[in-house]
């Protein structure tokens, strides 16, 4: 087997790892400055809301927000492409062969997720995450490519 057929591990576990923790990460800080900032609002605007009531109110709006699901497919797609560049990058060689195997880890890794938490497949959202993640992956690869020095 020759070098440019073997897909180095390490290479594609980190570029995973980027993409995971990256979007968990990022995810998080944008899901709790969001949290904070609505329920300051309803408790400046409605002060007699209970805490319970306020975070439904925070979980439904956010939920059927356009903007806010947006940035969390774009949050997603950034790192998995992140990810595909780290993989390729690391790699050395067979970047996009790297980058592809990042995006179907990833792609498994959101499918076993969603299956484990049962998290509903529901919106435009979700599947064009489920659609996008190997090709962003693969795209992270290919700027790796057209940026090498």
């Amino acid at each position: 087997m020759t070098d440019e057929n073997k897909l180095n591990k390490k290479a594609v576990i980190i570029g995973l790892l980027v993409d995971i923790a990256g979007s968990i990460v990022a995810s998080l800080i944008i899901a709790v400055a969001a949290g904070i900032i609505m329920g300051a609002n309803l408790a400046i605007t409605e002060p007699g809301l209970k805490s319970a009531e306020i975070s439904a109110r925070i979980e439904q709006q956010l939920t059927a927000s356009v903007g806010f699901n947006l940035s969390f497919l774009f949050i997603a797609l950034f790192f998995t492409g992140l990810g595909g560049y780290i993989a390729a990058k690391i790699a050395k060689i067979a970047e996009l062969k790297h980058a592809l195997a990042v995006g179907i880890l990833s792609l498994l890794t959101g499918v076993l997720i969603t299956i484990i938490f049962r998290f509903p497949v529901k919106t435009l959202f979700d599947w064009s995450g489920y659609l996008l993640t190997i090709p962003f992956a693969v795209l992270g690869g290919y700027v790796r490519i057209k940026t090498k020095k």
